[in-house]
């Protein structure tokens, strides 16, 4: 490694051996370097893990491709185990008014679960335009108990730059059930 420069990235998706990291501007394929592998407290603290900041070095394969070694990784802020995520800052529980039908127990599960691991959280009520008349009152109950919430639509754009405005210079997580339309948010909010 020698001459070598050591860039910053963060690891945006891992699998298979393989970790995106996300170094700059540029997007690059990694490897751990053997020595991460081998190291005991890398299996203790889980391996790398998505989120996590790690040092970089670079070069250049014979296809011209541009590909990494992951070095070292950085001390982490946060940690939560499911999904494994690292150093986020704030987890939103996004939950869809109808089909599927919040579920205010796994809503409760959430901001638990940020708030034992540390983070903050708040609540994104999505496909707002299908809501009942209790969507008011719920949402004024959780914004009551101190929750940041919204309410949105990803179909209809509503919603989406106060969502904006929540996620701005943070790492975040989306998290809830499948079907509530957190692709589809994360789709309207970065349509490239």
């Amino acid at each position: 490694m020698s001459g070598e420069s050591l860039i910053t990235g963060r690891v945006l998706s891992a699998r298979g051996g393989f970790y995106r990291v996300l170094a700059g501007e540029d997007m690059v394929d990694c490897r751990l370097r053997g020595k991460l592998k081998r190291r005991g407290a890398l299996a203790d603290e889980g391996g790398v893990s998505v989120g996590d900041l790690v040092q970089v070095s670079l070069h250049r394969e014979e296809d011209g491709q541009t590909m990494g070694m992951v070095e070292a990784l950085h001390r982490r802020t946060t940690l939560l185990p499911r999904p494994r995520i690292a150093n986020s800052e704030l987890t939103v529980a996004v939950l869809a008014v109808r089909e599927p039908l919040y579920d205010l127990l796994l809503l409760d599960k959430i901001l638990l679960t940020a708030a034992h691991h540390g983070l903050a959280a708040a609540i994104c009520f999505n496909k707002c335009d299908l809501a009942g008349k209790d969507l008011p009152s719920l949402a004024e109950a959780y914004r009551g108990a101190g929750f940041p919430v919204i309410t949105a639509s990803a179909l209809h754009g509503q919603g989406l730059d106060a969502l904006r405005s929540l996620l701005a210079n943070r790492v975040s997580v989306l998290a809830g059930p499948s079907g509530v339309g957190k692709s589809s948010l994360l789709n309207a909010l970065l349509p490239n």
